[in-house]
This record gives structure tokens, sequence and C-alpha cells, in this order.
């Protein structure tokens, strides 16, 4: 698609989503941040495509300074901002988001030179963290959550009538398995000595963090260049819901229900069908 195209079909569908939220709003009435969430899910849906839409960085930055006008007109406005502007404004939260989400887009971009891990990831991210800041900020419809560290310890930190009302290790049973880092068969087949490398070099990071927790937290926030308080890291660390391990603690119940919703068409035997051998060293679930 030409790139101009490609900024018109996204210029067009804000547009559109606007406009038909507007008329959703005036004709069923539903509560102001379930219209401008409905917004921020469509646009967030359209602005993922654009690593397949764009193939050069330029058209995303153009789309992005021009969005980034147009919304702050809407906002400016009085005729827009009362008009076809209260999909967006009607929640009274002095916030300029999706103003800066429009930046926030274009430098992202650039950032990632077009690449779809390295620019969906983070706009992923940025979904709980948008939750989180209503949650600490209150005084909006938004009044539950379900997050992950570091997002649902900054609620509980930030407002104190923020409450844990249950997590996933309720739902699963018991400690479960957050995230795993994976690769493909070729790859492992391949490339052995650098797959033992990398997977040696986790079961080190994890001894650190058991044995050395404040150096742990230090290591974080010096490589991620994280602003997050040394102390909230610290913190996040030593909670002993959190298990830093290479040992996988009930997958197999994701692997169940995945079969069950027919999304995985193989029925797993045992978490051992789906990790590599590596891992057998180690108790699992």
């Amino acid at each position: 698609m030409h790139p101009l195209l490609g900024i018109a079909a996204v210029l067009v569908t804000l547009a559109v989503l606007m406009a038909l939220l507007k008329v959703i709003e005036h004709w069923l009435q539903p509560p102001a941040e379930l219209v401008r969430k409905l917004l921020h899910v469509g646009m967030g849906s359209v602005v993922l495509t654009f690593p397949w839409l764009f193939d050069r960085t330029w058209p995303v930055v153009l789309l992005a300074a021009i969005a980034t006008a147009a919304l702050a007109v809407v906002r400016l406005a009085p005729a827009l901002r009362d008009g076809v502007g209260t999909v967006l404004n009607r929640v009274q939260r002095p916030s300029l988001g999706e103003i800066y989400f429009a930046i926030a887009v274009g430098v992202l971009f650039w950032l990632s030179a077009g690449n779809p891990l390295l620019f969906c990831l983070p706009m992923l991210i940025m979904t709980l963290a948008d939750a989180t800041a209503a949650l600490i900020a209150g005084g909006s419809e938004i009044t539950t959550h379900f997050a992950s560290a570091p997002f649902y310890y900054q609620s509980l930190a930030g407002n104190k009538n923020v409450r844990k009302v249950l997590s996933s290790y309720d739902i699963l049973g018991g400690k479960a398995t957050f995230n795993v880092v994976y690769t493909t068969q070729k790859f492992n087949e391949q490339n052995p000595k650098t797959y033992q490398a990398f997977y040696d070099a986790l079961a080190e990071a994890a001894e650190i963090i058991r044995t050395d927790k404040k150096k742990a937290a230090e290591i974080f926030i010096r490589v991620q260049k994280s602003k997050l308080s040394p102390e909230l890291v610290q913190q996040i660390i030593e909670d002993p819901e959190n298990d830093f391990t290479i040992s996988p603690h009930r997958t197999y119940v994701y692997a169940e229900e995945l079969h069950k919703l027919g999304i995985l068409k193989n029925k797993a035997a045992s978490w051992k069908d789906y990790f590599f051998s590596a891992a057998y060293a180690n108790p699992g679930s």
C-alpha cells in the first residue's frame, strides 16, 4: 500500500470510530469511561497493524504529528470538544493521554525501526500502565484491574483505597509461572551451545536473585534504566509470592485449557512435551 493511502486509511478510521462512538454515546448513554476505552481499544488495534501497514518510518511520524494536532484541536476548540470530543473528554481527568499516546506511537515506531516485536510489545504494555494510572488517580469509572508486576504494586502503593481482591494463584490453585523464554526446535537443534549458554545464564541470574535480592534490584534498575524506586523493586523481588526460577510451575493448567478451547490441536501428556530437555533436571509442572 502507498504510504499516503495508509495514512488516509488510519485517519478515516479514527474519524469514523469517533463519530460512531458519539452516536452510541447519544443513543445508549453508556458510562463515559467505557466510551473512552472503546476508542482506545479500537485505535490501539489499528496501531498494532503499523509494522505491516508501513515499511518506512516517515509515514508513521507524519501520521503521529497529524493525529497529535487534530486531537489538540478537538480538546481546545469548544465546538469540537463539546461535540465529537466528548468521547474522549467527558471523563473528568486532568490528562493529555490521547495526545501523549499519538506522540509515543511515532517515537516508538522510529526507535523500533518498524520491527513488529519491538513495536507491538511496548504498545501492549501501555494498556497496563493506563489502567494503573486510572486506579492511582481515582475518581474514574475504572474500579478493577487485572495487572502484573510492577503495575499492581504501584496501584497498591499509589492509592490507599486500592485493595487486592484475588490473584492468578487463587485461580490456578497455587504458584504458577508467569513468564517463559521460548525458541524454535530448529534453533535449539542448530545452536545447542548458544542455547545451553543462555540457559546457564538464566540459571545464574535466578541464583543471584535468590541469594542477593538487593544486588538484583540494583542490577535491574541499572540495566533497564528504570525510574522505579529501588525500594519498590526490592519489595517486588522479596515478595514471597514471587519465585524467580527456571523451573516451570503449573504451566500444564494452561496447556489443558488451551487444548479444551481448541487453540492447541494436540493434547500434551505432560509439561515436558513443550519444554526442551535442559529443563527436565528441575522439578516442573
